[in-house]
C-alpha cells in the first residue's frame, strides 16, 4: 500500500488525515504503539530513526531519540522490528541522511529489506539523490523522498524539490 495513493484516495473522499509519529525504539513496546495507533484510525505512519544530533525535529523528538539510542536503539535494528509489524496503514521510514548513507543506500533500500513496505524519508538530503536511491518502479522497493532546509535552496546540488 502506496502512501500517496493512500492518502490521496482519503483525501478525496473530503477526509481529514491522521498521519502520527512514533519515535522507533523508544521502549520495549514501541512497536505495540504503532499497532495500537494505527487500530485507531491513523491514515498512516511516520516511524522515526533516532538520530544523535536531531537538529530539526523539536524539543519532544530530540527527547524521544535521546531515550531511544540510550535504550540501544539502532536503525537497523527499528528497520528489521518495523518490518515485521502487519498494520493496514502505510508507514513512513523517517530518518537523516547521515543513519541512511552510513548503513548505505543500497543496503537500506534492498528489495528484500523491511522497508520495502514503507516510504522513506531522508532529511537533509539535497537532491539530486544517488541513483540506488531513486523511486523504483517495483513495488517491493521503498519510495524514498528527500527534504531539505530552507538553507539548502540556491546551493550547489539544491533543486526545485527542496523550495
Amino acid at each position: 500500500m502506496r502512501l500517496e495513493s493512500r492518502l490521496r484516495a482519503r483525501r478525496d473522499a473530503g477526509r481529514k488525515l491522521l498521519v502520527p509519529y512514533v519515535t522507533g525504539g523508544l521502549g520495549p513496546d514501541w512497536l505495540d504503539v504503532v499497532r495500537a495507533v494505527a487500530a485507531a484510525g491513523a491514515d498512516a505512519m511516520e516511524i522515526g530513526i533516532p538520530f544523535s544530533d536531531p537538529v530539526m525535529d523539536g524539543p519532544t523528538i530530540q527527547e524521544a531519540s535521546r531515550r531511544a539510542l540510550a535504550a540501544g536503539a539502532t536503525p537497523s535494528g527499528i528497520v528489521a522490528e518495523a518490518g515485521k509489524l502487519d498494520v493496514d496503514v502505510p508507514l513512513a521510514v523517517m530518518t537523516y541522511t547521515n543513519p541512511v548513507g552510513h548503513l548505505g543506500f543500497r543496503r537500506f533500500a534492498a528489495p528484500s529489506s523491511p522497508t520495502s513496505r514503507s516510504t522513506s524519508s531522508t532529511a537533509g538530503a539535497t537532491p539530486p539523490t544517488p541513483p540506488e536511491w531513486r523511486p523504483s518502479s517495483s513495488p517491493r522497493r521503498p519510495h524514498p523522498t528527500t527534504g531539505c532546509g530552507p538553507s539548502a535552496i540556491g546551493h550547489a546540488g539544491s533543486c526545485t524539490a527542496c523550495r
